[in-house]
């Protein structure tokens, strides 16, 4: 139990420095790129469902990442289903940091080698259903791998960076005239303010709040028409969230 607690504490000092502040030169170190985030666009119709974002504002992460769709044990080891940005590369395989986006970690049994990256074969096509994931690791100072046929992706994705603020408003739902919406500033995968709040719509179709300002053009029970008129803060417009298969 204590080598796997260590184990965890290992991988998130991990994450923490390599997903969101200064990380240690690797050899063949992968520089992802920090970007901010607006969105939406100003002044342009959008339309969402209960539980979508209205506004959101934050710094992202954009980036290569190896994506698990399913968690899955192999050998001593879980892994848990997200996305993993890549940190690097050697003669045979890309490496990945073994905490996902969502901060969620690769653990291992007590009896098991501290994880020090998630690899795929370099040359491996994403079309052979016979396409491994490795677990890498530490043994006595010597990487050791362990590999078993997952059927992963591997591409390009622009993704929320743990280490910085996120603001976002979001739809909850519409009763009669009256629309709820939840406000939410989150920090290293932690919300740090939850609020909740009301408009009725049939008296103000504009309304604003933490300096985001909406204009309602059209609403149902279970969906909103709106534009932005103006986010939390003018950042660059990049959209997240594609995953674009490499």
């Amino acid at each position: 139990m204590l080598k796997s607690l260590l184990g965890l504490a290992a991988v998130a000092a991990v994450s923490v420095s390599l997903l969101g502040g200064c990380a240690q030169e690797l050899p063949n170190a992968y520089h992802r790129e920090i970007v901010p985030i607006s969105y939406p666009d100003v002044y342009q119709l959008q339309t969402v469902m209960r539980g979508d974002r209205i506004v959101a504002q934050g710094m992202y992460i954009k980036g290569e990442f190896l994506r698990i769709t399913e968690p899955y044990i192999h050998s001593m080891y879980q892994i848990p289903a997200g996305d993993y940005l890549k940190s690097g590369e050697d003669d045979e395989d890309v490496i990945f940091i073994p905490v996902t986006s969502n901060g969620a970690a690769v653990t291992w049994s007590p009896l098991a080698d501290p994880v020090i990256g998630l690899a795929i074969d370099k040359r491996a096509s994403q079309d052979d259903p016979e396409r491994e994931v490795c677990v890498k690791t530490n043994a006595l100072g010597f990487a050791v791998k362990y590999c078993r046929p997952y059927p992963y992706l591997y591409g390009k994705l622009t993704t929320i960076s743990p280490a910085d603020l996120h603001k976002a408003i979001i739809f909850a739902k519409i009763e009669g005239d009256i629309a709820t919406f939840y406000y939410q500033e989150r920090l290293r995968n932690e919300v740090i303010r939850d609020e909740h709040f009301d408009v009725n719509l049939s008296e103000q179709k504009i309304f604003g709040y933490a300096g985001a300002l909406i204009e309602v053009e059209s609403y149902t029970p279970t969906s909103m028409t709106y534009k932005l008129i103006s986010n939390f803060k003018s950042d660059n417009h990049i959209v997240s969230g594609t995953f674009e298969r490499l």
